[in-house]
């Protein structure tokens, strides 16, 4: 079953030191993944909404982020 989230705007940045663990976490995902799977794969989980979300929540945004549209 597909549903709708509405998730609200939030305004601010991310701390820089966090912001770089970040970055760091979300490249060694993709590179297992890339490694693992190949790159279309990445593409394929990217693009679908709910996996997005688990891997913004999974490198430190929090689950109601409006950030995680701008990764």
């Amino acid at each position: 079953m597909r549903s709708v989230t509405e998730l609200p705007l939030h305004g601010g940045r991310a701390p820089r030191w966090l912001f770089g663990r970040m970055v760091k976490l979300s490249q060694a995902i993709s590179t297992v993944i890339i490694d693992e799977f190949g790159p279309d794969e990445l593409v394929r989980r990217i693009a679908d909404p709910n996996w997005f979300q688990a891997l913004a929540c999974a490198i430190g945004y929090d689950w109601h982020s409006s950030g995680t549209t701008t990764v």
